[in-house]
C-alpha cells in the first residue's frame, strides 16, 4: 500500500497524539519558580527600656511563593540617629512550598538612641546564589 504525503503526515499526527496523551510529560525548568516574599517585620518593643530589656528582638514573617522548596533568611540594617549601622540576619531556614514562617532574632542595642531597621529578605536554593525581594522598614527607640 503506497501512502500520498497528506495521509502520511496525518498518520504521524494521529500516531503522535496517541503517544503524547499517554506519556507524562515533566514541566521543563522554567516552569518551576524559586520565589519568596517578606510579609511583614517588626519589633518586640517600639519603646525599648534598656534598664529592662537589654536586648530588642525582630520579627519577619516570610512565605514561599514559589513552586519549589527555598531557603530564607532576613537580614536586618541598623542605623541609629549618631548613623552607626549594625547588619544583623535570622539563621537560615527551608520552606516547603506555599508555607510561611516567622523569624526571630535578639540583637543588644549599644545605648539609647532612636533606631531605624530595614528588614531584606534573602532566599535562594540549591546551586544558586542568595537573591533578594522585597524589604519593610520600621523603628523603634530605646530609652535607658
Amino acid at each position: 500500500m503506497k501512502l500520498t504525503r497528506n495521509a502520511m503526515s496525518t498518520a504521524l499526527t494521529a500516531f503522535m497524539v496517541i503517544i503524547m496523551s499517554s506519556v507524562a510529560v515533566a514541566l521543563p525548568a522554567s516552569a518551576q519558580t524559586i520565589s519568596a516574599e517578606l510579609l511583614e517585620a517588626w519589633p518586640k518593643w517600639r519603646r525599648l527600656d534598656l534598664s529592662e530589656h537589654p536586648y530588642q528582638v525582630f520579627y519577619a514573617k516570610v512565605r514561599n511563593s514559589g513552586t519549589e522548596p527555598v531557603c530564607v533568611k532576613v537580614t536586618f540594617v541598623i542605623t541609629s540617629l549618631t548613623l552607626v549601622i549594625h547588619i544583623v540576619s535570622t539563621d537560615e531556614v527551608w520552606l516547603p512550598t506555599d508555607s510561611k514562617q516567622k523569624l526571630e532574632l535578639t540583637w543588644a542595642p549599644p545605648g539609647p538612641s532612636k533606631y531605624f531597621i530595614r528588614a531584606i529578605l534573602y532566599y535562594k536554593t540549591d546551586g544558586i546564589d542568595w537573591l533578594e525581594d522585597g524589604a519593610k522598614d520600621f523603628q523603634f527607640t530605646a530609652v535607658s
